[in-house]
């Protein structure tokens, strides 16, 4: 390569390096915090439910939908970086949720108890405690959500925030409706949100 006479390449080399270890500095790498992931599923009445955890709770929970275990482990990959065998069949955590979702679909229980370890932002997060504080059965609208966290029209980021809730069903985000008292949004299908609405109200008497 051509250089000029007196050519001093060191003072280039170190800025390079100095926007390099900036860029690392500032875009870290997500650090791999979850050594092993759990996978399971689970027979519902409205198809098959896939289920994620690694030790301190459920991090995934993904309703029936199509391509159902290709789809749940893209997202997986998509969100931790791990390839497809990282995944161990089972774990304590999972095997606890199916107990708690076959009480749910049998009419015997009306809450999850499960942990579940969320990641998202501190909005994400504010909205998802307050839909997992919605009665069984019962149902707020995004604007009331919205009023609730003091955000006066935030319904739409509320919706935006049920949109990517992780664990549907757990926090049930289901139970979220429009304020015309129409449906509204739900990722996994709206035929999924209104079976899980009916069966909440006619199973009122479960236990919580």
């Amino acid at each position: 390569m051509w250089r000029p006479a007196g050519w001093d390449e060191r003072p280039v080399v170190a800025f390079i390096n100095m926007i390099n270890a900036v860029s690392v500095a500032s875009f870290p790498r997500a650090p791999s915090r979850i050594m092993k992931l759990f996978m399971s599923s689970y027979q519902s009445p409205l198809g098959i439910i896939w289920i994620a955890s690694d030790p301190t709770g459920i991090i995934r929970l993904q309703m029936p939908c199509t391509r159902g275990k290709e789809r749940f482990l893209e997202a997986l990959n998509h969100r931790y970086g791990l390839p497809k065998g990282s995944f161990t069949p089972g774990g304590p955590v999972n095997s606890r949720l199916v107990l708690e979702l076959e009480a749910y679909f049998s009419g015997k229980k009306k809450n999850f108890s499960i942990p579940v370890h969320l990641n998202g932002t501190a909005f994400q997060k504010r909205v998802w405690k307050r839909v997992s504080q919605i009665p069984f059965g019962k149902t707020r609208s995004y604007g009331q959500i919205a009023a609730d966290l003091n955000i006066p029209k935030g319904g739409r980021a509320v919706g935006q925030a049920n949109r990517i809730n992780p664990v549907p069903l757990i926090i049930p985000c289901h139970r979220v409706i429009a304020s015309d008292g129409t449906l509204g949004g739900y990722s996994p299908g709206i035929k999924q949100k209104r079976w899980l609405l009916k069966w909440e109200t006619q199973n009122q008497n479960a236990r919580s």
